[in-house]
């Protein structure tokens, strides 16, 4: 039940828009010293409770580690902008509590960076297309919403691989190269990588993703943290550049279970825009996704081993085997859980790949047929406030990068709507089969969720990792729509690495408690060294 101040705080969700962007943003002050930049939700708000921090000091902390770690030469170039109205939105916030003594939402205060293809009110959002760059919605896209009607304050709008095209790195037109918060010489893959680079730096506490392929969990094991990609259905994707409506979702990205199951708590709702959603409000446990990380533990929890990825097939392409050290830290992390009382029961699944995989072949190849017609229901829906009004203006434009030029056209080119295409209803009759077939095999071993490696590689450098290959893991929740969580595990190379954990639909909080459970005895995240001075801060 939301309480009254929850409730009247709700007017904020609207605040980018009533605030005056064209005020000049002051230069934040320092952050507090005594405030640790990976300090939790749970914390902050305890902070604030306790009249010790505040919503304006929090904002201004994130904005002077933007300012001296993200723009300048060989900073992290993780946010295409800064929001203009934060600083006021935190002010309104501790306004509130002064008069009323009480934070409003579980999100009071806390700052959130938000992907540029998901649409805030007091901004642009672009997709990271320099032919998008003056195009403001006019309107919050529906998580955004909720996220400030719980008292977030988006701090601003990250970088990602233009129009999501790909995992390898976060590049765009508008924006340039996101680097690698642990080595700035390295991608920190993609496409929400600015997303992840911006929360791995504490630009902010927590951010907002969305992943079509990966687009979560690869760059959220890349920067140490944990994603979420939720089942599809459970977040709106209402306000989202979709690439792929098909299989994309939004979800968290943050430094801790905890806080990934907060900022899920208030992003997952149901929303009459997205009939993908219908139902979502009975999905959430009663008690929240955080009240379910109490009692975790891993002693007696039955989990699914798939052989490394490393019964590679068709599903999963023909990518180069995982490095050894990659694979010895896998190793490590399940004698972990085996060490903390959970059985590791081996989950071959080479023969639904072979049986499902001749229905997807057609789509993984021909994804672009609905990517056009997706982006184009988009800039529909944003009426008088587009700019462009279709792929094709915006190809004829040449205002992207050049090498998504060619690929753009051609999906430029389809005339078939994907609900009369037979490759699209085969592709969805293949990811039903795939997600019936992967629980059944859930079911028959009694385990409660799939655990594998994330990456088959740390982040390769710039100069090659256009042709590296990360493995294919992401496509398994991608192309079921079940949820994965990804989580930190060490470090290879001085690199975060990551294992997944998959789930049956809308169960995850069973997956949240289970890296809460591993991440509070085997803390595997590691803050990037400072920027400026070469070490922690």
């Amino acid at each position: 039940m939301q309480s009254p101040i929850f409730l009247r705080l709700g007017v904020l969700g609207a605040f980018g828009l009533a605030c005056a962007a064209t005020n000049e943003r002051a230069r934040p002050a320092e952050p507090e010293p005594d405030v640790d930049v990976e300090a939790s939700i749970e914390s902050l708000r305890a902070g604030m409770a306790q009249g010790a921090l505040t919503a304006r000091g929090l904002s201004e902390r994130a904005l002077a580690r933007i300012d001296r770690f993200d723009g300048d030469e060989g900073g992290l170039n993780a946010l295409l902008a800064a929001s203009p109205t934060a600083l006021d939105h935190a002010t309104e916030l501790d306004r509130v509590f002064a008069a009323t003594g009480e934070l409003g939402g579980s999100l009071h205060g806390v700052t959130v960076i938000v992907k540029d293809n998901i649409d805030t009110g007091d901004q642009p959002t672009t997709a990271g297309l320099l032919a998008l760059e003056k195009q403001s919605p006019g309107r919050d896209a529906f998580a955004v919403a909720r996220i400030r009607a719980a008292g977030g304050v988006v701090i601003g709008k990250a970088n990602l691989m233009e129009i999501g095209a790909g995992a390898a790195r976060s590049r765009s037109s508008l924006g340039g190269d996101t680097r690698n918060a642990y080595d700035t010489a390295r991608s920190p893959l993609g496409s929400s990588g600015g997303t992840a680079v911006a929360v791995a730096a504490s630009f902010a506490t927590v951010g907002l993703g969305t992943d079509t392929n990966g687009s979560i969990l690869a760059p959220a094991a890349a920067a140490g943290l944990v994603g979420v990609r939720p089942t599809l259905g459970l977040v709106s994707r209402h306000g989202v550049v979709a690439g792929l409506d098909a299989t994309t979702v939004a979800g968290p990205m943050a430094r801790s279970a905890a806080d990934a199951a907060l900022l899920l708590e208030v992003i997952a709702a149901e929303d009459p825009s997205d009939p993908s959603t219908a139902g979502a409000d009975a999905r959430v446990p009663p008690a929240g996704y955080r009240a379910a990380l109490d009692e975790a533990e891993l002693d007696g929890a039955r989990l699914g081993v798939v052989p490394a990825l490393i019964e590679r097939g068709e599903l999963f392409g023909d990518a180069t085997s995982t490095e050894p050290e990659v694979l010895r830290l896998a190793e490590r992390t399940l004698a972990d859980l085996s060490g903390a009382g959970a059985t590791l029961v081996s989950t071959p699944i080479a023969d639904i790949d072979a049986a499902v995989f001749p229905k997807l072949a057609a789509a993984l190849d021909g994804a672009e047929l609905r990517f056009k017609f997706d982006l184009d229901r988009y800039l529909e829906q944003l009426g008088p406030n587009a700019v462009m009004h279709s792929l094709d203006e915006i190809v004829a434009s040449g205002r992207m990068l050049p090498e998504l030029r060619d690929l753009a056209a051609y999906a430029a080119s389809m005339t078939v709507p994907p609900e009369q295409s037979s490759v699209q209803l085969q592709a969805d009759e293949g990811r039903v089969e795939l997600r019936d077939r992967l629980v059944a095999r859930m079911d028959e071993l009694d385990v409660r969720a799939l655990v594998y490696l994330t990456l088959q590689r740390p982040a390769q450098p710039f100069e090659t990792t256009d042709e590296t290959d990360y493995g294919p893991s992401p496509a398994l929740s991608a192309y079921s729509g079940l949820p994965a969580i990804t989580f930190p595990i060490g470090f290879v190379e001085g690199q975060p690495a990551g294992m997944t954990l998959l789930g049956r639909p809308y169960d995850e909080a069973t997956l949240l408690a289970l890296v809460h459970a591993y991440e509070r005895d085997y803390p595997g995240r590691r803050a990037p060294p400072d920027l400026a001075a070469g070490r922690a801060e």
